[in-house]
């Protein structure tokens, strides 16, 4: 359900560890979860903003976000300015995995702008950057107007 604000927050209680991604439920409450994501139809545009840090579990769960095909296909910003995380370089490539498994399912997954200010943050986006370069455009950037002058490039 969309929330009052336009934002959306996953539950993320649905979500397993098992093998079978199960699909994110709306909820119609703000709850204070790391990510969220607004769906601007009119622009073909998602905006996901993470707060406070960042698990594998939780990057997992965006990445499985249930989204039709022609949203899929929408560019992606995400301000990850005010998050950090705790991730290792095992959960970054364990992530692209799910990804590529995620890629296999979507017909065209559309561009992806990460802004992230913390150094340990950026540092491991920028490994799924590498590792995930064939899936799909995904840029890491420091400033937000940089982010979206290289998505508007693209979309």
């Amino acid at each position: 359900m969309q929330l009052n604000s336009g934002w959306h927050s996953a539950d993320f209680s649905l979500l397993t560890q098992t093998s079978r991604p199960y699909p994110v439920a709306w909820s119609s409450i703000e709850y204070s979860l790391p990510i969220s994501c607004r769906i601007d139809h009119a622009r073909r545009r998602l905006y996901t903003r993470a707060e406070g840090v960042v698990t594998y579990a939780e990057m997992r769960a965006h990445v499985y976000t249930d989204l039709s095909s022609e949203e899929a296909a929408y560019g992606e910003i995400i301000d990850c300015s005010n998050a950090t995380t705790n991730v290792t370089g095992a959960d970054m490539r364990q992530l692209a995995a799910e990804r590529k498994k995620v890629d296999e399912r979507q017909r065209r997954p559309g561009p992806v702008a990460v802004v992230a200010t913390d150094d340990l943050f950026y540092g491991m986006l920028r490994m799924y950057d590498v590792l995930t370069e064939r899936i799909r455009p995904f840029r890491v950037f420091r400033e937000m107007r940089e982010a979206e002058c290289w998505l508007d490039s693209l979309t």
